[in-house]
């Protein structure tokens, strides 16, 4: 199998799945999944064509904390990849 060197021309997507509610002051984030799509760049968009965002999962304010996405890679013609992601709150615009 080939290795490919960047995600450019691939078609596939991501699947972000967060499997706990993620509390902060009054506001809350329930379990969900969102769903990337690759561009013909290589790059990550939401289903309805925007940039994908997804929350910091451990600012000291929410709880749980240390809590990970789980991470699904399916491109086409490579094996389906599956891992954590953690995103840090003070890491600034974390491009994907």
């Amino acid at each position: 199998m080939p290795i490919r060197s960047s995600r450019e021309g691939a078609e596939g997507y991501y699947t972000f799945a967060l499997n706990t509610a993620l509390h902060n002051g009054a506001e809350c984030v329930i379990a969900s999944s969102a769903v990337a799509y690759l561009d013909k760049d290589g790059g990550l968009t939401s289903e309805n064509g925007a940039p994908l965002m997804l929350i910091a999962t451990n600012d000291p304010g929410t709880t749980p904390n240390g809590v990970e996405y789980v991470v699904s890679e399916r491109i086409e013609g490579e094996p389906e990849q599956v891992y954590a992601l953690a995103i840090p709150f003070d890491a600034g615009e974390v491009v994907l």
